[in-house]
């Protein structure tokens, strides 16, 4: 149906503030086919559905642009969803600027139309790291003056001063490449720059200069882990930079995951210019979690100022490393061969029970075991699995690389990721790995991520090759022995695996592997996925064999650039977005995930103090600088905790709050958060306890592992309601259907 102007300029009036030149509110239009008065729409096929523009395209690249121009200062937004399937899409404002999110090179780019060529002018790479959610995020466009600002979501990440005037009557619109498949809405333009970004955390007031420098720190325990009532300590090295002997006061601070001071110890001491001073200080936590120690100082109380955070230490419950070997755990990880038996058994202590060899640990490498030549084998991690085992992991073996001796181009700019040349000689080498470990690893993954160049040059149709050599020849060796085909493919990537089962990779494999599902695709990507497989005769489990979530240090000298409290990247929301991880990949049909990875940053090299850098890393790593853990690393010991062990019944939803129920014969948990739109809001959950159900048989565990009884009155269980994970445990017989009771009972309220 055509919608005149008039009908659209009515549906819009309401909603239009005075300084707004357009602004598109699809949801009062009708669905179908999408013929829009103000828009000249091209090179796709466009269609309302449910509120939202949607674009698709083949082989062209859509195009579309609004009627309205507008020259001087303002602001041009847009929110794009499922942006990630397509090769790129963009917003053109002035007709010569163009922010664009572009997968090919996973960025986010500034162009400036020059003559017919489009210049890129700013750049940041990862752009999936800044968005709220990584389905559906905002684009936006400001200008003030010359100046050009590119956010994503409320994060500014690319200015740029345009040495020239852009031509007066530019058009805005947006813009695709081939094999869009996306959708917009809020579509805005302003003459009003809205420069505005997320908040900042206040910083603390700076010690005098020079009176305090840090020289070295160390935790008094390696992994800096510990058990509940344990003493913790760090050693510290002081001096200064003044030419005088000085007396200064000291204050080491315990500083809890919420950044809130839970301690405090005063010291003094005698600095004098080329000398060191070593002290020890030594904290008790007031409960489980990551705690950091931040150094001030001052001459008098009236000048004392932050020095740096000097270090961090984790409380955990020692029952999560004490567990015993579960092969149906959830939880599985990357932990490193460099210092090998201090991985693993901090892996244990965060409540890792499945080790998977890749880079990490690299067992069934051909290149490792077979480097040279077809008649020389080698075994070199055969003690690294012996610790595997007698630590009780269970192992996730991995087939991977060419030798140059076989591989089909050893010209190849990278000849080990080439399909081999030597297809006997790549069974022989399967045969035996899985025979050589067949008292060991009973599961097996065929290649990582052969969707991707860096790792498989071959086509779709070559992989499935090598997937069916591999199970013959594992199978052989061992008929009793899983097999993962897929290798950990992209979880977006079904066009890929789709060509892979064509070609008969179906038909050699137990079981299927994934990277990278990202929660907020897993219910819109899964069910597709599942049936792609069941179409192809693969009816066995899911895995998904590399998972992270991006997390800022906990240092405050260590994240410069990065402290905003609403970002996801935040060291405290990352302990949410683990948990969702989990939870909407295991909702989803994910049999197991393998976190990547636990793999401390000073393995090669011990540095004298956690580094600064002039890029604040946001990693998915668990570890931060000094070998001490990242406070979502206490998140996951808290989370394997509650549900280890039992099985996934059910996700129930009431409001914004999410309950996902877990239970085995005698107990059941429900992983509860809140999905408000920003980190800081909060809200009261208020449950009616089911008949039967006595408050004695309910504990309340929070995100950082500590444990606590129900709060219970006149029948009403109340609990905190925010994006911080807590968890509900019921023991009893029919704990899982009171458990689903109480969930379903919720009401939020105080939001």
């Amino acid at each position: 149906m055509r919608m005149g102007l008039m009908a659209l300029s009515l549906l819009l009036a309401a909603t239009v503030a005075a300084d707004m030149l357009y602004e598109g509110d699809f949801s009062p239009l009708p669905d179908g086919p999408a013929e829009l008065d103000g828009w000249n729409l091209g090179g796709g096929d466009y269609r309302i559905d449910d509120g939202w523009l949607t674009v698709s395209s083949a082989k062209s690249n859509p195009f579309a642009t609004l009627e309205t121009k507008h020259d001087g200062d303002g602001t041009f937004r847009a929110t794009v969803r499922n942006a990630r399937k397509c090769h790129w899409s963009a917003l053109l404002a002035k007709g010569v600027y163009r922010l664009e999110v572009n997968n090919q090179f996973v960025r986010l780019a500034l162009h400036r139309l020059e003559g017919t060529e489009w210049k890129l002018v700013g750049s940041v790479p990862g752009y999936a790291l800044y968005a709220h959610n990584t389905q559906e995020f905002e684009l936006r466009l400001s200008f003030v003056g010359s100046k050009v600002s590119g956010f994503l979501d409320d994060k500014k990440l690319i200015e740029f001063e345009d040495p020239a005037d852009p031509p007066t009557g530019g058009a805005y619109g947006i813009m695709s490449g081939w094999g869009t498949d996306l959708a917009w809405r809020d579509i805005t333009l302003s003459d009003e720059p809205d420069v505005s970004e997320w908040p900042v955390e206040a910083t603390p007031p700076d010690a005098p200069e020079g009176l305090v420098s840090v020289t070295w720190v160390r935790g008094t325990r390696s992994d800096n882990i510990y058990s509940d009532g344990e003493t913790a300590g760090l050693r510290v090295k002081l001096t200064t930079d003044r030419e005088t002997v000085t007396q200064v006061r000291l204050a080491f601070r315990l500083i809890d995951v919420r950044q809130q001071t839970v301690s405090e110890k005063p010291a003094q001491v005698t600095l004098g210019p080329g000398a060191e001073q070593e002290l020890t200080v030594g904290f008790q936590a007031p409960a489980r979690g990551c705690f950091k120690v931040a150094l001030w100082a001052g001459i008098d109380e009236e000048d004392m100022g932050w020095v740096e955070d000097l270090g961090s230490f984790t409380v955990l419950a020692p029952s999560v490393y004490d567990r015993p070997r579960n092969p149906d755990s959830y939880f599985g990880g990357h932990m490193d061969g460099i210092n090998l038996d201090w991985h693993l058994q901090s892996g244990r202590k965060m409540g890792v029970q499945w080790a998977r060899c890749h880079d990490a640990l690299q067992q069934g490498w051909w290149t490792r075991i077979q480097p040279d030549s077809a008649d020389k084998w080698q075994w070199p991690y055969d003690d690294a699995q012996i610790r595997l085992d007698e630590l009780g992991f269970e192992t996730l073996g991995e087939f991977l690389w060419v030798p140059k001796w076989a591989t089909s181009k050893p010209d190849s700019p990278k000849p080990r990721a080439e399909p081999p040349g030597d297809w006997d000689a790549f069974a022989r080498y399967v045969f035996t790995t899985v025979e050589h470990y067949r008292d060991s690893i009973s599961h097996w993954e065929v290649w990582n991520e052969p969707h991707f160049a860096g790792f498989w040059r071959g086509t779709p149709e070559e992989y499935a090759q090598l997937l069916k050599a591999a199970y013959r020849e594992a199978k052989r060796a061992d008929p009793d022995c899983f097999v993962l085909g897929g290798g950990g493919v992209w979880a977006r990537r079904l066009d890929w695996i789709e060509n892979m089962l064509n070609a008969g990779g179906g038909e050699a494999m137990d079981g299927f592997s994934i990277h990278y599902l990202e929660p907020d695709i897993a219910s819109d990507l899964m069910p597709r996925l599942r049936q792609l497989l069941n179409e192809h005769g693969v009816t066995g489990p899911i895995w998904n064999t590399e998972a992270n979530v991006p997390s800022t240090s906990f240092f405050n000298q260590v994240r410069q650039g990065r402290k905003e409290p609403e970002a996801r990247y935040h060291f405290r929301n990352a302990c949410y977005e683990l948990v969702r991880m989990y939870m909407e990949n295991i909702a989803n049909g994910v049999e197991r995930v393998f976190y990547y990875a636990q793999v401390d940053p000073w393995r090669y090299k011990p540095f004298p103090k956690p580094r600064v850098f002039d890029e604040a890393p946001a990693s998915g790593c668990m570890w931060d600088e000094g070998q001490m853990l990242k406070p979502f690393a206490a998140a996951h010991a808290a989370l394997t905790m509650a549900i280890e062990g039992k099985t996934f019944q059910m996700r129930l939803t009431r409001d914004s709050l999410q309950a996902f129920i877990f239970a085995d014969e005698d107990s059941a948990a429900a992983v509860m958060y809140a999905m408000f739109d920003s980190f800081t809001a909060s809200a009261v959950a208020r449950m009616t306890l089911p008949d039967g159900l006595s408050d004695d048989a309910i504990t309340i565990i929070d995100f950082m592992g500590n444990e606590a009884p129900a709060k219970v009155e006149d029948g009403t269980l109340t609990l905190g309601a925010s994006r911080e994970p807590v968890y509900i445990v019921i023991r009893g017989q029919n704990a899982a259907a009171a458990l689903r009771r109480l969930a379903a009972s919720a009401e939020l309220s105080g939001t």
